[in-house]
């Protein structure tokens, strides 16, 4: 006979007790906490003569990589990409720009990016989308907004993304914002 009973409560707040999934407590049809797992998981340990093994696993740490030495400039030099006031970038529409960066530690990759476009330069309305290539620790995204606006590049929406896609790694860096204007 085992003597140990399987049981996580995972982060969702759903419990398995050897294998078995339950989303509420069968007692009490109420959500699990930690209290209510143990109570429960220790219950069915007394009625089958067996121990608790386990309650909830250390969630694995994904290793968060930093950007920095971030730099945004015109691909062609009779166009102009200014940094203005608050640190924002100025550019006209329809101005090819470059992004670049030092992304130490991260892995060669092609990464879709999500620029949004905001309001209150907070609250997402629209985004632009460009591809950025990562090698050999370097970081560079190529791209150009047709129309006007505040935009902004940041690790939380990036990061969204790579949970999303189940990538092994989080990035780091200040938010890159830009108010796009008519020339």
């Amino acid at each position: 006979m085992n003597t140990n009973i399987e049981s996580v409560l995972d982060s969702n707040g759903v419990l398995f007790v050897e294998g078995v999934r339950y989303l509420y407590n069968p007692e009490t049809g109420e959500a699990w906490t930690k209290k209510t797992v143990a109570d429960y998981v220790a219950k069915l340990a007394a009625e089958r003569e067996v121990v608790m093994k386990d309650i909830e696993p250390e969630a694995a740490a994904l290793p968060v990589y930093e950007l920095n030495d971030i730099q945004v400039s015109a691909v062609e030099s009779a166009q102009t990409v200014e940094l203005g006031n608050g640190g924002i970038y100025w550019l006209p529409t329809d101005t090819a720009f470059t992004i670049t960066a030092n992304a130490k530690d991260v892995p060669d990759n092609r990464l879709m990016v999500m620029v949004e476009k905001v309001v209150d330069a907070t609250r997402a309305i629209d985004d632009e989308r460009f591809v950025a290539t990562v090698k050999k620790g370097k970081l560079s995204l190529t791209g150009s907004f047709d129309k006007t606006g505040n935009y902004t590049l940041s690790a939380k929406r990036l990061n969204e993304g790579l949970e999303r896609i189940d990538m092994p790694f989080r990035v780091s860096f200040p938010t890159v914002e830009f108010d796009v204007y008519r020339a």
